[in-house]
């Protein structure tokens, strides 16, 4: 789970920041897969099974995607695609959960935002409700091309704690 987490923030970190402007094409990540068996580190493991990492850098790689950023608590929308589909709309729904252990809602919002092709924007800085958290919650963010349709484009799920790490 580590190596997911971990992993996935990196990608994420990564796409979070591009824009036409600074066009992010890529990450060396290192590394493929073990030379013996080990817990961490590759993509995939001594036996060639995907590990952790492989799952993380899949989720952090989508090319639409929703990220949450640790360091100032912000919300990015990524589009990785070079253009929209023909008939297709740059308008998406970003829906925002904070929830703590017992299942209670610490903080709830519901975006309408307009993407544009190989761009990312910060869209929500929820700061103020992550300092609700008591002990340890979970923010769920979830994009979708219409608020009413099942079709999910993106879904993270983040676990927070009351106080950063570092």
């Amino acid at each position: 789970m580590m190596d997911y987490e971990a992993t996935r923030a990196e990608f994420e970190g990564f796409t979070s920041l591009q824009d036409a402007s600074r066009p992010s094409t890529g990450v060396i990540y290192w590394m493929m897969n073990s030379a013996w068996p080990n817990l961490h580190w590759q993509l995939f493991d001594y036996y060639l099974n995907p590990a952790g990492s492989y799952f993380g850098s899949k989720v952090g790689a989508r090319p639409e995607h929703i990220s949450f950023s640790y360091d100032n608590g912000t919300v990015y929308i990524i589009n990785r695609f070079n253009f929209l589909g023909k008939g297709e709309s740059a308008s998406r729904w970003v829906a925002i959960d904070l929830i703590d252990t017992a299942g209670r809602s610490l903080y709830h919002q519901t975006l309408k935002v307009n993407t544009m092709p190989n761009h990312s924007q910060q869209i929500a800085n929820i700061a103020h409700a992550i300092s609700k958290i008591k002990d340890v919650a979970f923010l769920r963010l979830i994009l979708s091309s219409d608020p009413k349709s099942d079709k999910v484009l993106s879904r993270n799920v983040y676990w927070l704690a009351s106080q950063n790490d570092v």
